[in-house]
């Protein structure tokens, strides 16, 4: 409770959220970021919540017109079918101020494309770790504008940064280390697992198991995760349980599971698939599988 507190205070300070404030929640409730960056700050703040059933462009655009939405938080794949709406900017989304992207990486052209058509809104990058409240390191509008390929500038308040080489070194601008984060609204451990918590938290810091570039300009950029997932639309997708769910298949004799960059979702999801010999197995069996 104490961390999930300053995950809210966070928000609300670096964020500008404001008394008065429309918040639209869009992003599963059961997600880490709808819940703790939205849903928490709007409640202590006092802010008005309204909850969509599920994610459709046109009515989120509707809604943020009818409703007077003043902060949003969505992942790059819901900004991007935003985007691909006819008569974006031409609705009054005037009343809009703030818009937060996250849980994955966000196309720097995807990003111009947002700041170019809609201007007067303050576009901020959340990048963090559920393990961290989920919190981490954000941009500016500002710094979005400014290097729109970046991660982001500064971890959030109340919370510390390294970027480490293999042997716990800092590393040098323009080298590439795994992110440690330290501060309040990091976990205290998984639960019932002490030896993952003991792998994770190391002196008090964070091992996020994801790779940065630190660059001369004190940007850090997120380049690959040390721990095999993949993020796809916002999700993490772990390709040891994709793996273990084809493998089950009667037919399958092996299988492994990779990401392949995706225009839209960020990343989706390929799998090889070796049959058992004499048997045939095609894609759409898999997938009923």
């Amino acid at each position: 409770h104490h961390r999930i507190m300053w995950v809210g205070v966070n928000v609300i300070a670096t964020c500008g959220m404001r008394v008065g404030d429309s918040l639209l929640h869009v992003a599963p409730l059961y997600h880490a970021a709808e819940l703790c960056l939205m849903l928490m700050p709007g409640t202590l703040i006092g802010a008005k919540h309204v909850v969509l059933g599920s994610f459709d462009p046109t009515e989120v655009l509707d809604t943020m017109v009818s409703q007077r939405i003043t902060m949003f938080f969505g992942v790059p794949t819901m900004f991007q079918f935003l985007l691909a709406v006819p008569d974006l900017a031409d609705r009054d989304l005037s009343a809009w101020r703030t818009g937060l992207f996250g849980a994955a990486p966000m196309p720097a052209s995807a990003v111009e494309q947002l700041v170019a058509t809609l201007p007067h809104v303050e576009f901020m990058q959340l990048c963090g770790q559920t393990e961290a409240g989920p919190g981490g390191i954000y941009s500016t509008a500002a710094q979005v504008e400014a290097r729109p390929d970046a991660s982001g500038r500064q971890p959030i308040m109340l919370t510390e940064v390294r970027i480490v080489d293999a042997d716990g070194n800092d590393i040098k601008p323009g080298e590439t280390g795994e992110m440690l984060l330290r501060g309040e609204t990091i976990m205290k451990n998984y639960w019932n697992k002490p030896e993952e918590t003991a792998a994770t938290i190391v002196d008090g810091w964070l091992h996020t198991g994801d790779l940065a570039r630190l660059d001369p300009d004190g940007y850090m950029t997120l380049t690959d995760r040390i721990k095999d997932m993949i993020i796809t639309g916002g999700h993490n997708v772990y390709s040891i349980e994709v793996e273990n769910a084809l493998a089950a298949h009667p037919d399958v004799a092996d299988c492994a599971i990779v990401a392949r960059p995706h225009p839209t979702y960020g990343e989706s999801i390929v799998a090889i698939v070796t049959p058992v010999e004499g048997t045939t197995i095609t894609l759409p069996q898999v997938q009923e599988f």
